[in-house]
Protein backbone atom coordinates (compact mmCIF):
# COMPACT_ATOMS: atom_id res chain seq x y z
CA UNK A 1 0.00 0.00 0.00
CA UNK A 2 1.21 3.71 -1.07
CA UNK A 3 2.89 5.51 1.89
CA UNK A 4 0.66 8.10 1.09
CA UNK A 5 -2.45 6.30 1.88
CA UNK A 6 -1.58 4.52 4.82
CA UNK A 7 -0.78 8.08 6.56
CA UNK A 8 -3.89 9.21 5.23
CA UNK A 9 -5.84 6.62 6.55
CA UNK A 10 -3.83 6.60 10.17
CA UNK A 11 -4.51 10.87 10.58
CA UNK A 12 -8.21 10.14 9.41
CA UNK A 13 -8.89 7.59 11.91
CA UNK A 14 -7.43 10.04 14.40
CA UNK A 15 -9.10 13.01 13.32
CA UNK A 16 -12.51 11.78 12.86
CA UNK A 17 -12.67 10.02 16.72
CA UNK A 18 -11.59 13.80 18.02
CA UNK A 19 -14.62 15.04 15.93
CA UNK A 20 -17.02 12.53 16.42
CA UNK A 21 -16.40 12.37 20.41
CA UNK A 22 -16.61 16.59 20.03
CA UNK A 23 -19.87 16.73 18.34
CA UNK A 24 -21.70 13.57 20.39
CA UNK A 25 -20.52 14.81 23.92
CA UNK A 26 -23.82 17.95 24.31
CA UNK A 27 -26.35 15.20 22.23
CA UNK A 28 -25.27 12.43 25.25
CA UNK A 29 -25.83 14.55 28.06
CA UNK A 30 -29.18 16.17 26.46
CA UNK A 31 -30.49 12.57 25.71
CA UNK A 32 -28.86 11.39 29.28
CA UNK A 33 -26.49 8.96 27.89
CA UNK A 34 -23.93 9.14 30.41
CA UNK A 35 -22.31 7.31 33.36
CA UNK A 36 -23.17 8.16 36.84
CA UNK A 37 -20.41 7.25 39.73
CA UNK A 38 -21.42 4.24 41.86
CA UNK A 39 -19.38 1.42 43.91
CA UNK A 40 -17.40 0.31 41.14
CA UNK A 41 -16.47 3.72 39.02
CA UNK A 42 -15.30 6.23 41.30
CA UNK A 43 -15.46 8.99 38.49
CA UNK A 44 -16.79 12.48 39.28
CA UNK A 45 -19.94 13.41 38.06
CA UNK A 46 -21.82 12.11 34.91
CA UNK A 47 -19.36 11.43 31.89
CA UNK A 48 -20.88 10.51 28.38
CA UNK A 49 -20.60 7.08 26.64
CA UNK A 50 -20.07 7.92 23.40
CA UNK A 51 -16.31 7.15 23.30
CA UNK A 52 -17.45 3.58 21.62
CA UNK A 53 -19.78 4.84 18.83
CA UNK A 54 -17.33 7.84 17.75
CA UNK A 55 -14.83 4.84 17.38
CA UNK A 56 -16.86 2.81 15.28
CA UNK A 57 -17.93 5.76 13.33
CA UNK A 58 -13.80 6.74 12.73
CA UNK A 59 -13.28 3.05 12.20
CA UNK A 60 -16.30 2.67 9.20
CA UNK A 61 -14.59 5.85 7.76
CA UNK A 62 -11.01 4.69 7.57
CA UNK A 63 -11.04 1.02 7.03
CA UNK A 64 -12.23 1.35 3.44
CA UNK A 65 -9.47 3.98 2.52
CA UNK A 66 -7.28 1.30 3.24
CA UNK A 67 -7.40 -0.31 -0.18
CA UNK A 68 -7.38 -3.59 0.68
CA UNK A 69 -10.45 -6.30 0.69
CA UNK A 70 -12.81 -6.59 3.66
CA UNK A 71 -13.99 -9.95 2.89
CA UNK A 72 -11.59 -11.93 5.14
CA UNK A 73 -12.90 -9.90 7.99
CA UNK A 74 -16.79 -9.86 7.33
CA UNK A 75 -17.15 -11.57 9.98
CA UNK A 76 -15.39 -9.03 12.38
CA UNK A 77 -17.52 -6.22 10.88
CA UNK A 78 -20.59 -7.84 10.78
CA UNK A 79 -20.12 -8.88 14.76
CA UNK A 80 -19.06 -5.27 15.60
CA UNK A 81 -22.38 -3.89 14.28
CA UNK A 82 -23.96 -6.66 16.84
CA UNK A 83 -22.07 -5.99 19.64
CA UNK A 84 -21.95 -2.03 19.05
CA UNK A 85 -25.76 -1.97 18.34
CA UNK A 86 -25.93 -4.26 21.62
CA UNK A 87 -23.81 -1.89 23.39
CA UNK A 88 -25.94 1.44 22.87
CA UNK A 89 -29.15 0.01 23.26
CA UNK A 90 -27.66 -0.98 26.91
CA UNK A 91 -26.04 2.06 27.98
CA UNK A 92 -29.85 3.33 27.19
CA UNK A 93 -31.88 1.28 28.89
CA UNK A 94 -29.80 -1.05 30.84
CA UNK A 95 -30.50 -4.45 28.96
CA UNK A 96 -30.23 -7.23 30.66
CA UNK A 97 -26.90 -9.35 30.97
CA UNK A 98 -28.15 -12.26 29.08
CA UNK A 99 -28.86 -9.49 26.05
CA UNK A 100 -25.21 -8.83 26.22
CA UNK A 101 -24.22 -12.38 26.58
CA UNK A 102 -26.37 -13.34 23.63
CA UNK A 103 -25.09 -10.93 21.45
CA UNK A 104 -21.31 -11.55 22.27
CA UNK A 105 -21.85 -15.35 21.07
CA UNK A 106 -23.43 -14.36 18.21
CA UNK A 107 -20.68 -11.85 17.37
CA UNK A 108 -18.19 -14.68 18.18
CA UNK A 109 -20.08 -17.40 16.08
CA UNK A 110 -19.50 -14.69 13.40
CA UNK A 111 -15.82 -14.26 13.46
CA UNK A 112 -15.77 -18.12 13.89
CA UNK A 113 -18.02 -19.41 10.71
CA UNK A 114 -17.16 -16.49 8.14
CA UNK A 115 -13.64 -15.48 9.24
CA UNK A 116 -12.27 -19.11 10.17
CA UNK A 117 -11.18 -17.32 13.03
CA UNK A 118 -10.69 -20.06 15.68
CA UNK A 119 -8.76 -21.36 17.83
CA UNK A 120 -7.42 -24.59 16.65
CA UNK A 121 -4.86 -25.28 18.92
CA UNK A 122 -2.91 -24.28 21.88
CA UNK A 123 0.77 -24.56 20.62
CA UNK A 124 3.46 -27.01 21.32
CA UNK A 125 3.05 -26.21 25.19
CA UNK A 126 5.01 -29.79 26.27
CA UNK A 127 7.48 -29.81 23.99
CA UNK A 128 8.86 -28.15 20.87
CA UNK A 129 7.24 -30.69 18.76
CA UNK A 130 3.95 -31.93 20.08
CA UNK A 131 0.94 -29.32 19.08
CA UNK A 132 -1.55 -29.37 21.76
CA UNK A 133 -4.98 -29.61 18.95
CA UNK A 134 -8.23 -29.01 20.43
CA UNK A 135 -10.40 -31.08 17.37
CA UNK A 136 -13.90 -30.55 19.00
CA UNK A 137 -13.18 -28.60 21.54
CA UNK A 138 -11.96 -25.55 19.04
CA UNK A 139 -15.31 -23.93 18.84
CA UNK A 140 -16.64 -23.95 22.51
CA UNK A 141 -13.27 -22.97 23.76
CA UNK A 142 -12.94 -20.09 21.24
CA UNK A 143 -16.72 -18.88 22.29
CA UNK A 144 -15.14 -18.85 25.85
CA UNK A 145 -11.92 -17.02 25.23
CA UNK A 146 -13.31 -14.41 23.22
CA UNK A 147 -16.73 -13.61 25.20
CA UNK A 148 -14.29 -13.80 28.24
CA UNK A 149 -12.02 -10.77 26.30
CA UNK A 150 -14.50 -8.53 25.80
CA UNK A 151 -16.02 -9.03 29.10
CA UNK A 152 -12.72 -7.79 30.87
CA UNK A 153 -12.43 -4.69 28.41
CA UNK A 154 -15.85 -3.72 29.37
CA UNK A 155 -15.32 -4.56 32.98
CA UNK A 156 -12.18 -1.71 32.92
CA UNK A 157 -14.10 1.11 31.11
CA UNK A 158 -15.51 3.47 33.75
CA UNK A 159 -11.71 4.23 34.95
CA UNK A 160 -9.82 6.99 33.76
CA UNK A 161 -7.95 5.49 30.49
CA UNK A 162 -8.09 1.87 31.92
CA UNK A 163 -9.63 0.56 28.71
CA UNK A 164 -8.53 2.71 26.03
CA UNK A 165 -4.60 1.63 27.87
CA UNK A 166 -4.97 -1.84 27.84
CA UNK A 167 -6.35 -1.93 24.40
CA UNK A 168 -3.47 0.45 23.30
CA UNK A 169 -0.77 -1.52 24.75
CA UNK A 170 -2.47 -4.60 23.08
CA UNK A 171 -2.43 -2.98 19.66
CA UNK A 172 1.21 -2.12 20.26
CA UNK A 173 2.37 -5.68 21.37
CA UNK A 174 0.35 -7.34 18.30
CA UNK A 175 2.30 -4.96 16.06
CA UNK A 176 5.61 -5.54 16.88
CA UNK A 177 5.00 -9.03 17.35
CA UNK A 178 3.51 -8.85 13.75
CA UNK A 179 6.62 -6.55 12.51
CA UNK A 180 9.10 -9.18 14.31
CA UNK A 181 7.68 -12.35 13.99
CA UNK A 182 4.91 -12.34 10.92
CA UNK A 183 4.44 -11.67 7.60
CA UNK A 184 2.49 -8.01 7.72
CA UNK A 185 -0.58 -7.41 5.40
CA UNK A 186 -3.92 -6.17 5.79
CA UNK A 187 -3.88 -7.04 9.56
CA UNK A 188 -0.92 -4.91 10.11
CA UNK A 189 -2.93 -1.60 8.20
CA UNK A 190 -6.46 -2.52 10.10
CA UNK A 191 -3.83 -2.54 13.67
CA UNK A 192 -2.45 0.93 12.88
CA UNK A 193 -5.98 2.40 12.08
CA UNK A 194 -7.05 0.73 15.27
CA UNK A 195 -3.95 2.79 17.39
CA UNK A 196 -4.72 5.89 15.78
CA UNK A 197 -8.70 5.29 16.96
CA UNK A 198 -7.84 4.49 20.51
CA UNK A 199 -5.35 7.39 20.76
CA UNK A 200 -7.97 9.78 19.55
CA UNK A 201 -10.52 8.54 22.24
CA UNK A 202 -7.74 8.68 24.73
CA UNK A 203 -7.45 12.41 24.55
CA UNK A 204 -10.63 12.43 26.08
CA UNK A 205 -10.05 9.68 28.42
CA UNK A 206 -6.86 10.27 29.75
CA UNK A 207 -5.87 11.89 32.71
CA UNK A 208 -2.82 14.80 31.12
CA UNK A 209 -1.84 17.77 32.43
CA UNK A 210 -4.67 19.87 30.13
CA UNK A 211 -7.24 17.69 31.23
CA UNK A 212 -7.89 16.52 34.69
CA UNK A 213 -10.35 14.21 34.14
CA UNK A 214 -11.76 11.95 31.72
CA UNK A 215 -14.64 13.51 29.97
CA UNK A 216 -15.79 10.47 27.82
CA UNK A 217 -15.84 6.66 28.11
CA UNK A 218 -16.21 4.00 25.93
CA UNK A 219 -19.58 2.67 26.88
CA UNK A 220 -20.74 -0.88 26.42
CA UNK A 221 -20.77 -0.11 22.51
CA UNK A 222 -17.00 0.77 22.85
CA UNK A 223 -15.24 -2.04 25.46
CA UNK A 224 -17.30 -4.62 23.44
CA UNK A 225 -16.04 -3.29 20.51
CA UNK A 226 -12.28 -3.01 20.97
CA UNK A 227 -12.61 -6.98 22.98
CA UNK A 228 -14.37 -8.62 20.29
CA UNK A 229 -11.23 -6.82 18.13
CA UNK A 230 -8.54 -7.80 20.12
CA UNK A 231 -9.83 -11.24 20.23
CA UNK A 232 -9.73 -11.51 16.45
CA UNK A 233 -6.74 -10.66 15.92
CA UNK A 234 -5.10 -12.55 18.87
CA UNK A 235 -6.43 -15.23 17.78
CA UNK A 236 -6.14 -14.95 13.78
CA UNK A 237 -2.22 -14.36 14.11
CA UNK A 238 -1.62 -16.84 16.63
CA UNK A 239 -2.82 -20.33 14.43
CA UNK A 240 -1.61 -21.61 11.50
CA UNK A 241 1.56 -22.10 10.11
CA UNK A 242 2.47 -18.75 9.64
CA UNK A 243 1.70 -17.44 13.23
CA UNK A 244 3.31 -14.57 14.77
CA UNK A 245 3.49 -15.68 18.17
CA UNK A 246 2.65 -18.83 20.57
CA UNK A 247 -1.28 -18.40 21.66
CA UNK A 248 0.05 -18.75 25.00
CA UNK A 249 1.85 -14.99 24.69
CA UNK A 250 -1.96 -14.13 24.45
CA UNK A 251 -2.51 -15.38 27.82
CA UNK A 252 0.24 -13.04 29.37
CA UNK A 253 -0.74 -9.63 27.57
Amino acid sequence: MPIFTWVSSVILAFLVTIIAIFFLQYPARHWGWVDEPDQRKQHQGSVPLIGGVAMFIALATAMPTLQASLEPCFGLLAGTLVVVATGVYDDFHESRASTRFLAQITATLLIVFYDGVVIDDLGALLSHNDMIKLDGWSIPFTLFCVVGVINAINMSDGLDGLAGGFGIIAVLWLIISLLLFGQPGPELNMLIVLTAVLSGFLCFNLRHPWRRRATVFMGDAGSMMVGLMLAWFFIRLSQGEQRAFAPISAVWI
